[in-house]
């Protein structure tokens, strides 16, 4: 075993990050409690905060995805993204999952946790294989879909807005509730802009944005939210209720502080310059090392996602990559089990950058390299 060890294995934050935003914190707190009081450490405050979260914050989130009724209506906000999620999940009665052809694998892990079967559809030019959509909805009991539209987890692939419309209206014309996981949307690091989704744009009758502060804010906050048609709110409010009672309000009156008096835009303008220098280094590492491998370019997020051909067994690799110091995942864990044949041969490996220091994304893509001609021979 290397004496140094070069981890792409958790999408975890970098503590630089963390740091420039930890020093915004006490100002943030103090403003806080100087406005709300002990409010913000009680349980539900009538008017204020309620089993779905800090009435304030909600209000931000639905103007920012076009929410024109009652935010209280239509906002979740809990203790992170995977929460809602969960919830949603088990709220639903056992059916199958549409998901991406590779998927956040703790997604996959709930879904059978919940009773459901996940089923994979697979990847095309600009998302999702939408005849294949249609299809599995005519031929499955399919209940809900789930999808990454930005900087997808794994793989980095961002969808179209053209697309995100059409999944949105077949769902909608299916009974089908369409699960969209936007917890990387602000995360872009090339200088572009992703697209807005905005639910006045779209058939939002059964469409659930689903997003995060984990990444654009702290993971230790813990803060995610849901905008949901009004039904779905209805249904989660009292399995919330019994759940866990209520969120962290102290995390959501400090996000709502940071966003309303722009702390929040400034430190993620930052953010994303700091990650853009790792993501720019990951790329060329990845284009000069590992030219043959089947991947994308990424643009903003934290993981991508490789095939590497002529590897029959991918935890030789992981072992062989381990034995050089450099830590990675196998992959296998976010496919659904329908389209594990697709990568017979050709190893999946889930890497991240954005916790990794510069200089050793290089390096640790280099000895990957050598991992891989080590297995492949």
């Amino acid at each position: 075993m290397a004496d140094k060890i070069i981890s792409f294995l958790r999408g975890v934050p970098a503590d630089e990050v963390l740091q420039k935003i930890g020093g915004y914190i006490p100002a943030l707190m103090a403003k806080v409690l100087e406005e709300f009081g002990i409010a913000t450490l009680q349980y539900a405050t009538p008017g204020l905060a309620d089993f779905n979260g800090f009435h304030p914050l909600k209000k931000v989130l639905a103007e920012k995805y076009g929410v024109n009724n009652n935010p209280n209506e239509r906002v979740i906000c809990g203790n992170g993204g995977m929460e809602i999620i969960t919830f949603l999940l088990r709220s639903l009665s056992p059916g199958v999952i549409l998901t991406e052809e590779v998927t956040y694998d703790r997604f996959i892990e709930q879904v059978r946790i919940c009773g459901h079967k996940p089923l994979g559809v697979e990847f095309n030019g600009s998302g999702l294989n939408i005849g294949q959509i249609e299809k599995f909805i005519k031929d499955h009991q399919v209940i809900a879909l789930y999808q990454v539209v930005y900087h997808q987890n794994p793989s980095g692939r961002s969808t179209t807005a053209e697309d995100v419309r059409e999944i949105a209206r077949i769902c909608s014309k299916n009974g089908v509730l369409y699960i969209v996981d936007i917890a990387y949307e602000e995360l872009r690091y090339d200088g572009r802009e992703n697209f807005k989704i905005n639910l006045n744009h779209i058939d939002h009758r059964l469409t659930c944005l689903i997003g995060s502060f984990t990444k654009t804010f702290t993971a230790g906050a813990k803060c995610g939210y849901g905008i949901l048609p009004r039904g779905v709110v209805q249904k989660l409010t009292p399995l919330i209720a019994n759940s866990r009672l209520n969120p962290n309000y102290l995390t959501q009156a400090l996000i709502h502080e940071a966003m309303r008096n722009s702390y929040y835009k400034c430190l993620l303008k930052k953010t994303c310059r700091f990650y853009g220098e790792r993501m720019d280094e990951f790329n060329q590492a990845i284009g000069e090392f590992l030219p043959h491998a089947w991947t994308d370019v990424l643009t903003g997020g934290f993981f991508n996602f490789l095939r590497l051909p002529g590897v029959s067994d991918p935890r030789a690799l992981t072992l062989a990559a381990k034995k050089r110091g450099v830590m990675i995942d196998a992959g296998t864990a976010g496919i659904p089990p329908n389209l594990l044949h697709k990568y017979y041969g050709q190893a999946p490996v889930r890497l991240t950058f954005p916790a990794v220091p510069n200089g050793d994304i290089y390096e640790g893509v280099e000895k990957l390299r050598a991992a891989w001609a080590e297995v492949r021979s």
